[in-house]
């Protein structure tokens, strides 16, 4: 126990990373997939081909030519998975927590709690599976952003998947140099994920920032919820509180907003026969307009167009 505890605190080589993460990639499935309007209650349960990845394994010659599973990150219950929505909308479910999806968002959630999908118009997303035991390991602060949707992660994203796409048929064709560039190509696309930019490293803090960002999701109702308060329930210092957020390339107030988006866009889907004006106080807003204004902002259209261009979920197939 004591030599495992020592080993979470070190940071790790580039070396040390590379031949993890190789060893991961190589336990890891890819999924490309189109959903059409419907419900979905366990999006892992949709029947898709999903392509191993065991090529993937960079360091080590061996485990490219065998002894990685046949069917890696089969088993639902034990998978990180990774999803860019790239084009489409849909409204998700995740835990007690539902969020709207659009275009370039990117999710991560636990395989062993169901994400539940309402399509409203197709979706086509791409999706890695990883090994829960071993990312967890790697990254214990993607723990605390499981379930959320992660905005302008698309470029990184994608390009990891492009390069997974490419580099699964052509590897084991490389010469070792250039398999290790790659190595050090996917391993800089993975960091570039990390949600805390590898840099919360402090257990102590990643559990924090877990218990805040729930904290902010219990009290959206609260239209007095502010960064002073926040820091005053978990006893720390404004300064501390905004630190952390900055870790995770977010200010306390736009996290704020945008989770009060996020539900004020589930129930202006679903709760369609409650007015606006109860919706925007609901969720902490100042009034009707400034809900709809803020709507507008982050989706594209007012809360009353997408009312009345989305179908209600009886409507949706299922």
């Amino acid at each position: 126990m004591i030599t495992v505890a020592h080993d979470r605190r070190r940071r790790l080589t580039t070396a040390e990373r590379i031949d993890r993460w190789s060893d991961v990639l190589a336990a890891s499935a890819a999924v490309d997939h189109v959903d059409p309007p419907g419900y979905c209650a366990d999006l892992l349960a949709v029947p898709a081909e999903r392509h191993g990845l065991r090529t993937l394994s960079l360091i080590d010659e061996q485990k490219a030519a065998g002894g990685s599973p046949e069917h890696p990150a089969a088993d639902n219950d034990n998978v990180i998975a990774m999803m860019l929505i790239e084009a489409g909308h849909a409204t998700a479910g995740y835990a007690d927590r539902g969020f709207p999806l659009q275009p370039g968002d990117v999710l991560f959630w636990d395989g062993g709690v169901a994400l539940r999908l309402d399509v409203t118009e197709p979706v086509r997303r791409r999706t890695l599976l990883f090994p829960r035991a071993p990312v967890i390991q790697l990254c214990p602060e993607y723990d605390a952003l499981l379930g959320r949707p992660i905005p302008d992660r698309s470029e990184p994203v994608g390009t990891l998947f492009e390069v997974v796409h490419l580099l699964r048929r052509r590897l084991p064709a490389m010469e070792a140099r250039i398999r290790h560039t790659a190595a050090e190509l996917l391993l800089q696309l993975v960091g570039m994920l990390d949600p805390a930019g590898n840099r919360l490293h402090d257990r102590r803090q990643v559990q924090l920032l877990d218990r805040i960002l729930r904290y902010i999701d219990d009290n959206l109702a609260d239209p007095a919820l502010s960064p002073a308060g926040i820091a005053a329930a978990h006893a720390v210092s404004e300064r501390t509180l905004y630190s952390l957020f900055r870790e995770i390339g977010t200010p306390v107030g736009a996290h704020i907003r945008e989770r009060r988006l996020v539900h004020g866009y589930r129930d202006v889907v679903h709760n369609t026969d409650d007015t606006l004006t109860r919706i925007a106080g609901r969720w902490g807003f100042a009034s009707a307009a400034h809900f709809s204004r803020l709507f507008h902002q982050r989706y594209g259209k007012p809360p009353s167009h997408l009312r009345r261009t989305t179908p209600r979920r009886g409507e949706l197939n299922r």
